[in-house]
């Protein structure tokens, strides 16, 4: 299974290398997954993205984890854990900066965003993006345990809002950015992940 698990992931990463559009198998997740996000926008259309940038995953200090059950207390509902439950992923404890008021929550927001991926096994802490008014992530899903999917904004110099997906590879490190060529593709609709609604929360 171990040995099956690894091919699928080297397979994966191969045609991530091999061709600068999004790969079939991320398409059709993002068609199914995120289709209340692809929505938002007009003229959108999967077959329109290409690659654009490689960065590498970050490691951070991991003091993240000092605090970790803390954070589990107001957060959890809003991680993304991959389907094995090793990872999972983190996109708005650094921007919301919730305090428990009663039975509700109130958002002190940032301007920034700063996304993180936890490993729950070896408690250690990567940096996947950090953005602001310029660019942020919407909403993400997981391909498989090994590979997620970073729907977001960047604007333009117009500051027209257009999607941009950020792929990871868990397995190599590698986050591959793939931006939309059409620049008809505008998001019109303002989106919040559904995963914001599953506590209640006054200030966003």
């Amino acid at each position: 299974m171990k040995k099956l698990l690894f091919v699928v992931i080297a397979h994966i990463s191969l045609s991530l290398h091999s061709q600068t559009n999004l790969p079939i198998a991320i398409q059709k997740v993002i068609g199914n997954e995120l289709k209340s996000w692809t929505s938002c926008f007009s003229e959108f259309a999967t077959s329109s993205f290409h690659v654009s940038d490689t960065t590498q995953m970050r490691q951070t200090q991991g003091e993240e984890f000092v605090e970790l059950d803390s954070i589990y207390a107001t957060y959890k509902p809003l991680f993304l854990f991959s389907p094995d439950k090793r990872y999972f992923v983190d996109s708005y404890s650094y921007q919301l900066n919730l305090k428990r008021e009663g039975d509700h929550f109130v958002a002190n927001l940032e301007v920034d965003q700063h996304v993180l991926l936890y490993n729950t096994r070896n408690k250690t802490t990567y940096s996947l993006f950090y953005g602001g008014t310029e660019r942020w992530i919407d909403d993400e899903v997981w391909l498989n345990n090994r590979t997620l999917i970073l729907a977001g904004i960047e604007k333009d110099e117009n500051a027209v809002r257009h999607p941009v997906f950020y792929i990871v590879n868990i397995a190599t490190g590698e986050i591959i950015q793939y931006s939309c060529t059409n620049r008809l593709c505008i998001q019109h609709v303002n989106y919040r992940s559904p995963r914001l609604t599953k506590i209640k929360i006054e200030g966003l």
